[in-house]
C-alpha cells in the first residue's frame, strides 16, 4: 500500500503567538506557516500544528505530544 509519509499533530493553543514563540526560543522549531487561525512549526523533519483554542488551559490539558530525539533531552529542560 502507500507509504506514510508523515504523521502530524494538531494541537489546540490559548495563544498562536505565545506558542511560536515556546516552540522557537525553548525547543528551537522554526515557523513554517502562520494564519489567522492556523500555526505550523518545523524542525528537523519533524512538524506541529496548532489550532487556536482560547479556553485550553495548558497545565491541565490532556493533549501531549511526545519528543524522541537522539541526544540532547536534558537541554530542553
Amino acid at each position: 500500500g502507500p507509504m506514510l509519509l508523515a504523521l502530524i499533530p494538531k494541537l489546540p493553543a490559548k495563544s498562536l503567538d505565545e506558542t511560536a514563540d515556546f516552540y522557537a526560543a525553548k525547543l528551537g522549531f522554526r515557523l513554517v506557516s502562520r494564519y489567522p487561525d492556523y500555526l505550523i512549526l518545523a524542525r528537523d523533519g519533524a512538524e506541529v500544528h496548532f489550532y487556536p483554542n482560547p479556553l485550553v488551559v495548558p497545565s491541565a490539558s490532556d493533549h501531549q505530544v511526545y519528543i524522541r530525539m537522539q541526544s540532547g533531552i536534558d537541554d530542553l529542560y
